[in-house]
């Protein structure tokens, strides 16, 4: 079994020290992926990098939650629905802010990346409430 090193601000390589301080600093500590990834600096600035690409999108954060939340359900990776099942995820997915359509489209997000990854992204879209399926 291969075990990672948990990178601090102090031990990581130059390359990933001013990513894991600003997120030490914005956040009050170092989210494990993070702390694991910067191993390779390079690896830890594609990760963020992507992860700050989909926070422009025009999806909300509940929106977004709910699209990462089902992928890593999907991939059966129990660390990510253990970190993003945080007491602030539950908040917000919880007590989501906005009309009744809302549910409905968080019910789509729901459906719509187990269907993708299953087809490993080649995806027809039909009308229907779960397409790539």
């Amino acid at each position: 079994m291969s075990t990672f090193t948990l990178h601090t601000p102090q031990t990581a390589p130059e390359g990933a020290r001013e990513r894991l301080t600003k997120a030490q600093e914005k956040m009050g500590f170092v989210p494990n992926l993070w702390a694991i990834q910067a191993e390779s600096p390079e690896m830890l600035e594609a990760y963020q990098t992507l992860a700050g690409i989909f926070d422009r999108t025009g999806f909300s954060v509940t929106e977004r939650q709910v699209v990462m939340m089902t992928v890593n359900v999907e991939n059966g990776c129990n660390f990510c629905v253990a970190a993003h099942s945080a007491k602030g995820f539950s908040e917000v997915v919880l007590r989501p802010q906005g009309a009744f359509r809302k549910q409905e489209f968080l019910d789509f997000l729901a459906a719509l990346p187990p269907g993708i990854l299953r087809v490993k992204g080649i995806c027809q879209f039909v009308d229907s409430p779960a397409p790539c399926h």
